[in-house]
């Protein structure tokens, strides 16, 4: 397809999965129902919603915000989901596109697929911890085996050479390693911050989430990722705490933007790192 045609598609197809995560955000945590079935409902009348009246973003500006049965009020948050998704992949499919040409490659195409997925889970993940401060499992695990295959079917996610003739089993290994370092940098930060303060500072899950999160980007974007995390939590976090004098910082919407900015800006930032960081340190 051109790649106009592919960028646009991408923005669409991100408001679709936004929809879908809308389904994950309220049910994962409420463990209430299956995330496909039964389809979704009005959470007040339960009156079931028609597929025209579920198109996104367009059937919230078409319904006036209301349930068309009983008109309670539909939240913002769904459209904005949907909106903020599709943003997202349309970002995701203008950063792939590197190779110059009419239409996206093959590499191009398995790229934008595999950043969208991370950052699709990486999203409802955010948002569910900070409606009801938990990670789901059935997103963390699900993702680090889908990064694993991810690995296998795209070993250009992590260009490595860690095994000579075969750069599929090397980029799995990149993976595992990936996963490894995501996963052992959170529950350190853990075991060392509840040495020092005595009460829980990260949560195992956490550890998962940053397992999968190495699993696609592998052990030295997963690393930076959480260094810009705790970074960024640093600042809004305290912020946030002195306004609303909640003595709990959700973690993972940090966590989720480190990883973020290292999908988008890894190279860059690891280059930033190597230039003005490294050099530095007195060997």
């Amino acid at each position: 397809m051109p790649r106009t045609f592919f960028i646009v598609y991408a923005g669409l197809l991100g408001a679709v999965v936004g929809s879908f995560l809308n389904v994950c955000i309220y049910r994962l945590p409420r463990q209430c129902m299956s995330i496909l079935r039964p389809g979704s409902r009005c959470p007040r009348c339960r009156t079931p919603i028609r597929w025209y009246q579920n198109i996104p973003i367009l059937s919230y500006l078409a319904l006036g915000g209301r349930c068309a049965t009983c008109k309670a009020p539909i939240s913002l948050r769904y459209p904005l989901v949907e909106l903020l998704t599709g943003l997202i992949f349309a970002a995701i499919a203008m950063d792939v596109l590197v190779v110059p040409g009419p239409f996206p490659t093959s590499n191009e195409i398995g790229r934008f697929f595999a950043n969208s997925t991370l950052v699709a889970m990486l999203l409802a993940t955010t948002i569910i911890d900070l409606d009801h401060r938990i990670v789901p499992d059935e997103i963390s695990l699900s993702g680090l085996v889908i990064g694993f295959v991810f690995s296998l079917l795209l070993p250009s996610m992590h260009g490595t050479g860690l095994i000579s003739g075969s750069e599929h089993l090397g980029a799995f290994l990149s993976a595992a390693l990936g996963a490894g370092a995501g996963a052992g940098v959170v529950f350190a930060a853990g075991l060392l911050g509840k040495l020092l303060f005595k009460k829980e500072a990260m949560g195992l899950g956490d550890v998962k989430l940053m397992a999968m999160v190495g699993a696609f980007l592998g052990w030295k974007f997963v690393l930076l990722a959480f260094l810009l995390a705790c970074f960024f939590g640093s600042i809004f976090g305290i912020v946030l705490r002195l306004v609303t004098r909640d003595q709990y910082i959700a973690f993972v919407p940090y966590l989720a933007l480190g990883s973020a900015v290292m999908l988008f800006w890894g190279h860059h930032v690891l280059g930033f790192v190597s230039r003005h960081v490294l050099r530095s340190i007195p060997v």
